[in-house]
């Protein structure tokens, strides 16, 4: 959620003068240390929460030394450009600045509202009023890099408030027995809980000390062992990383009880003492649930933030210029030449370690797809290329062999898991194959793999190089003179398709003349002229079949009306293959 469209800080520790523009729901500040990302949150806490601030410390040293020869006056000032949704008496876009003098204290309060006051004649003290209702909506939330005991008794604190002040009935509950008013915690608790086991994997529960004296200083919360249920863990004896994963859970609850208030947090470093994997969750979850209600500032060193991309993130980079530190959001102003060199070299690096990343989430949870199809399968498994090539092998196996056509299991259309399983193509059985195939391999039993790729140039190509480059996992044997891949430890089986009597020509032994796919097991009289990719310069002419919509053409093949007879010699090789002892 948006309320903060604009930021100027001026004379706040390294930040000397600093326009930040195009903020968003959510958005992430990066650099390296001591650059200043850190400070654009701590000078948003000073403006919400009114914040006395130690004036010397703060203070921007280069200003100081030029102001000692101007007899310039010392202060340090915030200004905000915020989003008007609700109040009348309100412009749709204005700013308020608030500026700290040497004491500490706010000494003034400006705001850019008069001209359209004017403009509208609505009275100053109607305006005022609706400014101060404005601000008071606000609930600006700061959290540390260093998130110790006093920070979470302060967040527990202020769930515990939320809940006393948005519960109807719950002060005079407490009054007559704490017991039932943690009765009634425990009902707004198990949301959390749930959240909390959801993001972390543990499971937890919050409840009330009995001490009438503690209670108001804090909740306590405590987790549960996941070998012994019975026993929990104080969450204050958890790891950071575990009570890392907390925080914006118990926030996000707060923001859900005080539906109100307009919350907004800032976060420093995030990611501390996060894994990896967790890191990653976390990062999506401030996308794609905490920053729906809430307007977020973080700054971070972890790439899982810096190079999330959404149309309702900014990012930007923290970066040191002379004697100011500089706030560029680097989706949209240009960097000088040293600092495409030095910055955006390491927002690619970022970038590309996404990827990988990413790239290792899916290939783990294809695996696990994969083991899942694996271990429920009662029986052996055919795999295919595609989706297409399954609806036609199950409807000739039907037509040639309906007895036998349960004997085998299928694998699961990629389409149908999201993309998962092996996935659509060659290349991706290939992978399967050579990568997927150590690791679940041992789950196999008496069950058999068998693998059939098309006999076109990709799939030829592709069972070549497994033969050739995986030599030491799969040896070629012979069964009835075709050329088949047996894997050295496990029953795993890999063909190509074998060409009927009347494609004989579609086939070679050079994979740049091979054209036999699925479909064209199939005769001539099943395969619109449309759906015919005509080689050029063949005698007899040969084709290619293509269509984009590969599926709905096997699906509107009739099983009763059409001749599978192509089909025979290889399924008649896959039968021979499932008798092997």
């Amino acid at each position: 959620m948006k309320w903060i469209a604009k930021i100027e800080i001026k004379n706040f520790r390294s930040l000397r003068s600093v326009l930040i523009k195009e903020v968003n729901d959510l958005n992430i500040f990066s650099g390296g240390n001591d650059v200043g990302k850190s400070n654009v949150l701590r000078a948003l806490d000073n403006f919400f929460n009114d914040k006395i601030i130690n004036f010397d410390e703060d203070f921007n040293i280069y200003k100081k030394a030029s102001i000692t020869k101007t007899k310039e006056k010392q202060t340090i000032s915030v200004k905000i450009w915020f989003i008007n949704y609700n109040y009348q008496n309100l412009p749709p876009f204005f700013s308020i600045k608030k500026t700290w003098g040497k004491n500490g204290k706010i000494i003034s309060q400006i705001n850019d509202t008069e001209t359209w006051r004017r403009s509208q004649n609505i009275s100053a003290k109607r305006l005022d009023t609706a400014l101060s209702m404005f601000m008071n909506r606000f609930k600006f939330t700061y959290i540390p890099a260093i998130k110790d005991n006093e920070c979470f008794n302060v967040i527990l604190t202020e769930l515990y408030n939320a809940i006393i002040s948005n519960t109807t009935g719950s002060e005079s509950e407490f009054t007559n027995t704490i017991q039932t008013f943690n009765d009634k915690l425990s009902g707004f608790s198990q949301d959390l809980s749930k959240n909390f086991e959801e993001k972390a994997g543990i499971p937890s529960t919050i409840s009330i000390p009995t001490s009438v004296n503690e209670l108001a200083k804090r909740l306590s919360v405590s987790t549960h062992n996941l070998d012994m249920p019975s026993f929990k863990i104080p969450l204050f004896n958890r790891g950071d990383g575990i009570r890392m994963h907390y925080i914006p859970s118990i926030l996000n609850q707060i923001s859900h009880l005080e539906s109100k208030k307009w919350h907004i947090w800032a976060f420093d470093e995030p990611e501390t003492s996060c894994e990896y994997s967790k890191s990653y969750s976390l990062a999506e979850e401030f996308l794609s649930i905490y920053s729906v209600k809430n307007q977020i500032f973080i700054s971070s060193h972890s790439f899982h933030f810096i190079t999330l991309k959404n149309e309702k993130v900014s990012r930007y980079r923290a970066l040191k210029k002379e004697n100011n530190s500089d706030v560029v959001n680097f989706n949209k102003e240009l960097f000088t030449e040293q600092e495409l060199q030095s910055e955006l070299g390491i927002l690619k690096l970022l970038d590309n370690l996404q990827e990988v990343y990413d790239k290792f989430r899916e290939e783990r949870k294809l695996l696990q797809e994969n083991i899942d199809i694996v271990q429920s399968a009662t029986k052996s498994i055919l795999f295919f290329e595609g989706e297409s090539d399954r609806i036609l092998f199950k409807k000739a196996f039907d037509s040639l062999y309906s007895q036998e056509a349960d004997n085998f299991g299928y694998s699961e259309p990629a389409d149908t898991r999201g993309g998962g399983v092996i996935g659509e193509g060659a290349s991706s059985l290939a992978g399967f194959l050579y990568s997927h195939i150590p690791k679940i391999g041992e789950m196999l039993g008496s069950r058999k793999i068998i693998a059939i790729f098309d006999n076109d140039k990709e799939g030829v190509d592709q069972f070549n190089k497994i033969a050739k480059e995986y030599s030491n996992s799969y040896s070629i044997i012979e069964i009835d003179g075709n050329n088949i891949l047996k894997h050295k430890n496990y029953s795993v089986y890999i063909l190509k398709l074998i060409a009927p009597t009347f494609r004989d020509k579609f086939v070679h032994k050079e994979s740049k003349y091979c054209y036999l796919s699925t479909e064209l097991l199939l005769h001539d009289d099943n395969i619109p002229i449309s759906n015919r990719d005509i080689i050029p310069d063949t005698l007899p002419q040969k084709f290619s079949f293509k269509s984009d919509k590969k599926i709905d053409f096997a699906n509107k093949i009739a099983p009763d009306s059409t001749d599978f007879s192509g089909f025979k010699k290889t399924i008649d090789l896959i039968r021979k293959i499932k008798s092997i002892d």
